[in-house]
């Protein structure tokens, strides 16, 4: 029995055991699954999968290629003849994009909530071939087209609890899919829910206009009229005394209540003490580019902004596209770009960047920063390094003390976890987490994920929580999670923090779950003149609405502004 994954990553498994394969046999077992049964010539085949080679290179690939599929996945599975190859359909096999081209599918909630659960991640990451791209899009639509199906049903069945579910799932895969959008609203009010319904709209405005510069469509536009004038009899209203009561609603209040609660928040005023830095919401989008390391790893990289260039050294799994639209960090990225021009990037195995990676070491995570640093071609920078990236820019700031301008360090550590000096409750704590992540991680009951979940957003809202755990789980595999948590855990980066000699600002929540506030002193007295905020938080992410969020930009920003001297004539 053969099994197949296409989508987040590419394995393959005969009778459950995974299947080692080199990357040219990779791409041509790929090609034949997207197309099972059809029968393709062998030119066409070396033509159409190494377009950028010799004749002679792309047939000898085609062949060695062949030759070891044959003995990895034996003859049933790959039919040949002199002249052409195929997948051999008729052999049992299981494809876990297969569901998705099956209009059967559409018969059942149940079948459709099954097809695009599966679909996790993107069609065969770190495969950048042209015929992959169009697969890629050929796919998209198809999973666009089960999940506006499996809105619809939802929505006509007032299922709103599961409508809300995954309209948001939608939302979160980093697309603008407006059909989301408009059961969101409607799941909200479906619910009872005037403010969130509100605030659907709202989150819809502003994505559309952030990344493609456009209007809600006369269809989204209407029916948020529908549901705003509906509500407008039924709200909750709150008298002097404090209590709560339903009821109908004079017609001259209508417009002041409706207002307080359908005006986007950007729209009122606030509080002068809690105003925070104006974040200019203009549309931006980022720009995604790959580059190869010394070790041969591709990398996805992010801009955004203009200014200065503002890097930003990996953190706890990321995906660029995932974490754009994300409630979670869709406010990091953006206050961070307001006024300089910020740099990102997927780690190795993680989001967009390869995924079949033997080492995972700080020396690795390193070469990833570099490896971006240079293919941007920046000289002198300043760089930033949150919770993992703390020890990373650490690490790269004491190889290239003349390339960083400023050093900024939230949330990180010196020592990982199994470096500190821990009780045997605590080790043992760590190590069962360890198992949480290779036993759990990658099953689609999110509770397992969950755990890391709360020490991240322990006061996360019940959105940005479903949005934490399917970044988590799109991120990467529960074998690369694993692996990069033993190596994070045994990080020590002691000796380095105290030879530095660069303008330092280091931030820590008092309440982090996450990185012991310890860890964040501890670090700031190392670094020579290295300056340290704590601040006012029990998230190890900081949320946009909480009153640290502010006051960490303002920090940000002001420390960028200073000019860079030497820590010991620092004040």
């Amino acid at each position: 029995m053969l099994e197949a994954s296409l989508m987040g990553q590419f394995i393959v498994r005969v009778n459950g055991v995974a299947v080692d394969l080199s990357r040219p046999a990779q791409t041509l077992l790929a090609y034949l699954l997207l197309n099972p049964g059809v029968a393709h010539r062998r030119e066409q085949l070396a033509g159409r999968l190494w377009p950028d080679s010799l004749d002679t290179t792309a047939r000898k690939n085609l062949r060695n290629a062949a030759w070891q599929l044959r003995k990895a996945i034996s003859e049933r599975y790959l039919v040949a003849d002199k002249e052409t190859l195929a997948f051999g359909a008729t052999a049992p096999y299981a494809l876990d994009i297969a569901a998705l081209a099956d209009d059967a599918v559409e018969t059942s909630v149940d079948a459709l909530i099954k097809v695009v659960s599966a679909c996790q991640g993107e069609l065969l990451p770190g495969f950048y071939e042209d015929w992959v791209q169009l697969e890629r899009e050929r796919l998209q639509a198809l999973f666009d087209r089960r999940m506006q199906t499996l809105l619809d049903r939802l929505a006509a069945e007032a299922r709103w609890k599961e409508a809300q579910h995954w309209a948001e799932h939608w939302i979160a895969l980093g697309r603008v899919p407006e059909h989301a959008y408009r059961t969101l609203m409607q799941a909200h009010a479906g619910l009872g829910d005037l403010a969130g319904m509100a605030m659907a709209y709202r989150r819809c405005v502003q994505a559309l206009k952030e990344e493609l510069d456009v209007p809600p469509s006369t269809e989204t536009q209407a029916l948020y009229q529908r549901l705003s004038q509906r509500a407008a009899g039924e709200m909750v209203v709150q008298d002097t005394s404090g209590k709560h009561g339903t009821g109908v609603i004079e017609s001259v209040n209508q417009p002041t209540l409706i207002n307080q609660i359908f005006v986007p928040r950007t729209a009122r005023p606030s509080p002068a003490a809690q105003t925070p830095t104006p974040i200019t919401r203009r549309a931006r989008q980022q720009q995604i580019r790959f580059c190869t390391s010394s070790d041969g790893i591709r990398l996805a990289y992010a801009t955004v902004g203009k200014g200065p260039a503002l890097v930003k050294a990996a953190n706890w799994l990321s995906h660029l596209e995932f974490d754009w639209t994300s409630p979670v960090w869709r406010h990091w990225l953006m206050g961070l770009s307001q006024d300089h021009t910020l740099v990102r990037y997927d780690e190795r195995g993680c989001g967009l960047s390869d995924r079949n990676v033997s080492e995972f070491s700080l020396d690795a995570w390193v070469l990833d920063l570099e490896t971006v640093v240079n293919a941007l071609g920046l000289d002198r920078f300043p760089l930033f390094g949150m919770s993992r990236g703390g020890p990373i820019a650490i690490a790269y700031t004491a190889r290239h003390p003349e390339r960083v301008s400023h050093l900024i360090l939230y949330g990180g550590f010196v020592h990982g976890r199994l470096r500190r000096n821990l009780s045997p409750e605590q080790k043992e704590e760590a190590e069962v987490m360890h198992q949480l992540i290779r036993i759990g991680w990658g099953r689609e009951n999110p509770a397992f994920r969950q755990v890391f979940t709360s020490m991240f957003l322990p006061e996360g809202t019940p959105e940005q929580l479903r949005a934490f755990n399917e970044l988590q789980r799109a991120s990467t595999s529960p074998e690369i999670a694993a692996r990069i948590v033993t190596a994070s855990n045994h990080i020590d980066v002691t000796d380095l923090a105290a030879k530095l000699n660069v303008p330092t600002l280091v931030l820590h929540a008092n309440g982090d779950l996450r990185i012991p506030f310890e860890e964040g002193r501890l670090m700031a007295a190392l670094i020579p003149g290295a300056r340290f905020i704590p601040l006012e938080s029990n998230n190890h992410i900081l949320l946009e609405t909480e009153p640290a969020w502010p006051q960490f930009l303002t920090q940000v920003h002001t420390f960028l502004q200073t000019v860079s001297t030497p820590p010991d004539s620092a004040v």
